[in-house]
C-alpha cells in the first residue's frame, strides 16, 4: 500500500509541476481555431421552387492531450510542456433539404425537413484520442457521434 500512496502522489505532483511549468504560457489543452460554416440556399422560381439545400461544417483544431516526460537539474520528473502530445483536429458537416408551401387555402404553411447529421466525419468510425500518457500512448479517446438522418413536419398557422 505505500508504493500505491507514492505513486498516488507522484501523479498528483505530476499535474502540479505542469500547471507550474504552464504559467506565463497560452494553453495547449484549448484549441486555438474553432470555425463554423453554414449556408443554406432557397429556390424562389421555376421547377424547384418553395425547395432549400443547406448544410454545415464545423473544424476544431488540434489540442494538447498530455505532456512527455523531463528530468529537470534536480532529477525531478516534470512535464516537456514546449512539446506536448497533440490530439487531431477535427471536421464534421451536416445536410439538409426542406420544401415549403402553403395548405388548406393558404392558411397553413406546411414545410418536410430532411437533416443529415454528422454526415461528414473527419474521423469516420475510429475512436478520437484525447489524452495522452507520459509515453504518448493514449489514455482517453472520445467515440465519435453517430450519423443521424431525420424527417420532419411542421405545420405553422
Amino acid at each position: 500500500s505505500g508504493a500505491i500512496g507514492a505513486s498516488r502522489y507522484e501523479s498528483v505532483l505530476r499535474v502540479l509541476r505542469a500547471q507550474k511549468a504552464l504559467d506565463g504560457t497560452a494553453t495547449p489543452e484549448q484549441r486555438e481555431w474553432r470555425t463554423n460554416l453554414t449556408a443554406r440556399y432557397d429556390f424562389l422560381e421555376g421547377a424547384l421552387k418553395n425547395l432549400s439545400v443547406g448544410g454545415s461544417l464545423r473544424y476544431q483544431d488540434t489540442v494538447a492531450g498530455g505532456y512527455p516526460n523531463l528530468l529537470d537539474d534536480s532529477g525531478n520528473v516534470i512535464p516537456d510542456v514546449a512539446n506536448p502530445w497533440m490530439g487531431p483536429d477535427d471536421i464534421t458537416g451536416d445536410a439538409f433539404v426542406r420544401y415549403r408551401r402553403k395548405i388548406m387555402n393558404d392558411k397553413v404553411d406546411w414545410s418536410i425537413q430532411l437533416n443529415a447529421r454528422n454526415l461528414y466525419r473527419k474521423s469516420g468510425d475510429e475512436d478520437i484520442p484525447i489524452a495522452f500518457n507520459p509515453d504518448g500512448s493514449t489514455t482517453f479517446v472520445r467515440i465519435p457521434v453517430e450519423q443521424q438522418w431525420f424527417l420532419t413536419n411542421t405545420f405553422s398557422f
